[in-house]
């Protein structure tokens, strides 16, 4: 199963274990912590990897949510001698300090060893390689990242990287530390070029990572040459705004509108707050009409002015409304989540709160009132358009007769009205309760409204993981299905290359079959793959051939490419407990003998996008 990053972690006596709860074969996640009262919760494969309370059973998972770990008292496993890993000789780490934890989620700790000239060394004793130190165990030199995974690469958000249709994400070890980074770049004019590095503790914010134009410094191997940041045209950013037009409050300066250049921001914060934004995309003007002063909307700043919310974050509970609200009166947009069933669940994002989506974060299952005193303080009246309702219906011939969905796309806890009418090229628009649901097309965006109109429906949901596992890996946006909705496409240039794709009509799946890993066909996405495209092959002209059923013990073996090298392989798993499971796999000539296939326990790092 994929773990989102802040799965397990918010409490610090948490720990993190992985086994096979439900008898499938596929690895699933355990958090639980000694603390009285206790919690323990799960990420199960036959939940579908779900990570909401519901599928996780937080607070407190009952036995059968995994019974290998729940049937008796939880004893951590061991690599066999009762105790983690020896800790190592000063030697092995070249008398540097050695970093003790788990690095692969068997509940015992490891040891890691970086050491930081540039380039790095780094490697890993870990206990699930029997705690043996040679160098082809711990990986020393060059230990991939897989061997430390929360320690030896940086987290990379969903949303970072992506957002213009050129964007190329790439990965280096920006700081020399051992510590795999990110950098985002794109070859457009005005450029950008942007790095999560570890040696600013991952941050993904626009200081942190050096938007809308990182200096060289920001990461040599890449940026070793001169480069000139893009402008606005007059040669410069946005000039500094008179302190009088903040209220004599510090502005802040980043590029809110994305064009590269960095614009100033300013948030006065008694409650209710003001803010106002001095866009260079608006020529710098600083009359309160192009500001948005006092209360400019969060489509003027949206990295600033309003939190990040999960796509998960909301929606796992039929009932469960969205709404935003200054909640602690910072000026910036949070977010509040809540059902009317007995018993109710309110929780909330606060940017008070670093914009945290764990239990601890957002007051799960039951947000204090001190959470969101605007919505809390009385009782729970969701907001209107003015009027007391949602927008009324729209006439059918709004929708070219076509039919109107309702739902709330502007997150104001009133429902608006989308229209998709799909040809290719599709025309969508959206009467929303923001915008007084005024229908003309200046206000639905009509026939060509953008993403951030309606992003739940526009637009598909790309996992942090999608997209960025090669180096050389791009990232691009198109409408592939001409159904109106926004999709992506990942794809290098490599030899032997891969292109996938994550659809709409195939209900944003990101599974190998819906995105047609490792070399999606032409018809996935005709506006970028319109000519005749050769997939790569294993160099005998073809994937491994079908096994024969008696391999799997008569069971279906599912074929899809496990080691990435753009080749389909083929995957057993044969589900009493405990499962057996065994990988043909091309890199490995498609032999069929145990040792290869790693028959009857065949390791996650065999097939990790099933295992």
């Amino acid at each position: 199963c994929d773990r989102p990053t802040w799965w397990c972690g918010s409490h610090t006596d948490e720990v993190l274990r992985t086994a096979d709860c439900d008898g499938d074969g596929i690895t699933d996640y355990v958090c639980s912590t000694e603390l009285v009262p206790g919690i323990r919760y799960v990420i199960r494969s036959t939940a579908a990897c779900g990570s909401t309370p519901a599928d996780t059973g937080t607070p407190w998972a009952p036995d059968s949510f995994c019974p290998p770990l729940f049937g008796g008292p939880l004893v951590p496993p061991t690599n066999g001698s009762g105790a983690a890993c020896d800790p190592p000789t000063a030697s092995w780490c070249e008398n540097s300090v050695s970093q003790r934890l788990d690095c692969d989620g068997d509940g015992v700790e490891d040891w890691v060893c970086m050491v930081a000239p540039i380039p790095a060394k780094r490697g890993v004793i870990r206990s699930t390689g029997a705690c043996i130190v040679t160098d082809d165990k711990t990986g020393w030199p060059n230990a991939p990242d897989s061997y430390c995974p929360v320690l030896l690469t940086c987290d990379r958000p969903t949303w970072w990287c992506g957002s213009h249709t050129d964007e190329v994400l790439r990965t280096a070890d920006c700081d020399g530390d051992g510590i795999t980074d990110y950098v985002c770049s794109t070859e457009l004019v005005p450029g950008i070029r942007y790095v999560i590095r570890s040696t600013a503790a991952c941050g993904s914010t626009p200081a942190d990572t050096g938007t809308p134009w990182a200096p060289d410094s920001f990461c040599p191997p890449l940026f070793g040459g001169a480069l000139v940041p893009p402008t606005n045209g007059s040669g410069a950013a946005c000039d500094p705004p008179t302190a009088s037009w903040c209220e004599n409050s510090v502005s802040q300066r980043l590029d809110c509108d994305g064009d590269g250049v960095q614009d100033w921001v300013c948030t006065v914060a008694p409650i209710p707050a003001k803010r106002g934004v001095i866009r260079s995309t608006e020529a710098c003007i600083v009359t309160d009409d192009k500001t948005g002063w006092p209360n400019a909307p969060d489509s003027y700043c949206p990295i600033l002015l309003t939190c990040d919310r999960p796509t998960w974050w909301c929606g796992s509970h039929t009932d469960e409304v969205l709404r935003t609200a200054d909640c602690d009166g910072d000026g910036i947009t949070d977010y509040v989540c809540s059902t009317e069933l007995v018993p109710g669940i309110r929780y909330v994002i606060r940017s008070t709160a670093a914009c945290g989506s764990t239990p601890a974060d957002t007051g799960t299952p039951w947000a204090p009132d001190s959470f969101c005193p605007p919505l809390f303080g009385g009782p729970l009246v969701p907001p209107t358009n003015g009027s007391g309702a949602a927008c009324d219906p729209p006439t059918a011939s709004w929708c070219e007769n076509s039919v109107s969905q309702r739902l709330d796309c502007d997150g104001d806890g009133v429902e608006d009205w989308v229209c998709m009418v799909a040809p290719i090229p599709a025309k969508h628009g959206a009467i929303r309760s923001t915008e007084a649901c005024i229908v003309t097309d200046d206000k639905t965006g009509w026939p060509n409204a953008p993403d951030s109109y309606c992003p739940v429906l526009f637009t598909c949901n790309r996992p942090t993981w999608w997209c960025g596992s090669h180096t050389d890996e791009v990232l691009r946006t198109a409408d592939c299905d001409g159904d109106g909705i926004t999709d992506y496409v990942c794809s290098t240039e490599l030899v032997p290359g891969i292109r996938y794709v994550i659809r709409s009509t195939a209900a944003c799946g990101s599974t190998p079959a819906d995105t047609g890993t490792p070399w999606a066909p032409d018809s996935f996405c005709p506006p970028l793959f319109g000519g005749p495209l050769v997939p790569p092959t294993n160099g005998s002209g073809a994937a491994c051939d079908p096994p024969t059923a008696s391999w799997c013990e008569n069971s279906v073996s599912q074929r899809l490419d496990c080691d990435g090298d753009g080749v389909e392989d083929w995957v057993c798993t044969v589900a009493p407990i405990p499962a057996k499971r065994g990988v043909i796999r091309s890199t490995e000539a498609c032999i069929v003998t145990d040792d290869k296939t790693g028959w009857p326990n065949a390791p996650d790092s065999y097939c990790p996008v099933l295992l």
